[in-house]
């Protein structure tokens, strides 16, 4: 059930990926403060003017560079290593699938036993959401509908180990993966599929990528200030795909400081939902109190 008012918009992927919906969306919105105002969708900064090579490939800015919640802090500077947030959030997932795996399964499976999924990575030359105005100018370099990359993440079964190794072991392989092209070019490959081979070969060939991983996950950054649409005020931003062939799809998006992770499950494979965001949740919970411990301990 909807919690009443609630507005629900229906997109189809092939109008744009997730930074450009996000981007029209929000040029309807207003803020808060000033009912006038249309909201600031430019976070600001290029890949140009970040250090190192301009081909290096970064998830959505925003859950990257920013705080959502005060608990994130810790992650960052508990060991003088920088996390970000989205080290965290594989490692939360890492350490979530886990824990329901042992529950569902006990002692069934192998340590360090792999589980792949797919990412989407934000190709855009400007890393944040882009000015709506900017995108429908006929002369605009601002690239509409879809530009994104995928890259294959994967989470390995671990029983028994503390909740930080989680992040510690997701920071190195998102660190690898950063580094990588394997984004950039699932996109080039993509394109020049369509373009010799046509839509329906590509979309077959996607399809059989999807099909042969585990879960698919998504981190779309959100305006950072309180919004409203058609005078309403806006509480949450959630976001959810169907679809895809994944046992597990999980959304997220950042909304005024808070983060909200929609999670879609095959029922006939976990049959209790609701149990492994528990997991999830628990997770997340377990590495909090262990960095808020390890803070201590350090200070």
């Amino acid at each position: 059930m909807w919690e009443p008012p609630c507005a629900v918009f229906r997109f189809h992927h092939a109008l744009g990926d997730g930074i450009d919906l996000m981007s029209i969306l929000l040029g309807s919105c207003r803020k808060v403060e000033d009912p006038e105002a249309v909201p600031i969708l430019d976070i600001g900064g290029s890949r140009k003017n970040r250090k190192g090579s301009f081909r290096k490939l970064w998830f959505q800015r925003g859950v990257f560079d920013g705080v959502l919640e005060d608990g994130f802090v810790y992650f960052e500077y508990f060991d003088g290593v920088l996390k970000t947030i989205n080290d965290v959030l594989l490692g939360m997932i890492s350490a979530g699938f886990s824990k329901y795996l042992d529950h569902r399964s006990p002692n069934s499976l192998k340590k360090n036993q792999r589980i792949t999924g797919v990412a989407t990575v934000n190709l855009r030359k400007q890393l944040g959401l882009e000015d709506l105005t900017k995108m429908i100018e006929s002369n605009s370099r601002a690239r509409k509908g879809n530009k994104f990359g995928i890259i294959l993440l994967p989470i390995y079964y671990a029983k028994d180990v503390e909740p930080l190794q989680h992040v510690k072991r997701a920071k190195a392989t998102l660190d690898l993966k950063k580094k990588s092209l394997e984004g950039y070019f699932s996109y080039k490959v993509a394109d020049l599929a369509i373009t010799f081979l046509g839509c329906k070969f590509v979309s077959s060939f996607n399809y059989r990528i999807h099909s042969n991983c585990s879960y698919v996950i998504s981190n779309v950054v959100g305006p950072k200030e309180k919004l409203t649409i058609a005078g309403n005020p806006i509480k949450y931003v959630r976001v959810n795909v169907t679809g895809l062939p994944q046992a597990v799809s999980m959304h997220m998006v950042s909304y005024a400081g808070q983060a909200d992770m929609q999670i879609v499950v095959a029922k006939d494979i976990i049959p209790d939902p609701k149990f492994f965001a528990k997991c999830i949740e628990d997770s997340l919970l377990e590495m909090k109190e262990a960095a808020l411990a390890a803070v201590k301990l350090g200070g």
